[in-house]
This record gives C-alpha cells, sequence and structure tokens, in this order.
C-alpha cells in the first residue's frame, strides 16, 4: 500500500482541496459582489449625465441628490402613517 492510497491521506488531501476551494467561491462572490456595485455605480453616472462632470461638481450632485432623498424618506416614515391612519378614520 502506498501513501497515496492510504485512506487518512486522501482524506486529508480532499479536505484541504475542499477548504482550497470553499474560500475561492466565497471570493468569487465577494468579487462578483463588488464588480456588480460598480457596475450600478457606472449606470447611475451615466443615467444621470454625472460622467461629463468634473469631480467636485459630480460630489456636489450627489450630495444634493442624497439630501433630498434621505428627506423625502424620513418624511414619508414619520408623517405617512399618521395621515394614512386618518384617512381610514375618516373613510370608515
Amino acid at each position: 500500500m502506498t501513501l497515496n492510497d492510504h485512506p487518512t491521506f486522501l482524506r486529508h488531501k480532499l479536505s484541504y482541496t475542499y477548504k482550497n476551494c470553499h474560500w475561492k467561491t466565497m471570493l468569487s462572490y465577494i468579487r462578483r459582489f463588488f464588480k456588480f456595485i460598480h457596475w450600478l455605480y457606472l449606470q447611475y453616472l451615466l443615467n444621470t449625465a454625472l460622467y461629463m462632470l468634473e469631480p467636485w461638481e459630480r460630489l456636489l450632485f450627489s450630495t444634493l441628490l442624497f439630501a433630498i432623498l434621505s428627506t423625502a424618506l424620513y418624511s414619508a416614515l414619520v408623517f405617512l402613517p399618521h395621515h394614512v391612519r386618518s384617512m381610514i378614520q375618516f373613510y370608515s
């Protein structure tokens, strides 16, 4: 019986290969996730025509857009439930 035929050696070799494969798969998923985020960012630049602006203009526009959207989201979360409750009471 040679060393390669020994069951413990094979088990160790397979588990080592499995662990390496597992990490490679995880890194592949992480890499794909960041590529997808980068693709979304490029789509954002393309759809808003920000790719034509200088970096400081792009930052200013993105900051203003974020401020407006976050204010609208906050207002919807805080005030909308009260208005919906009032409408339900009014119409029922």
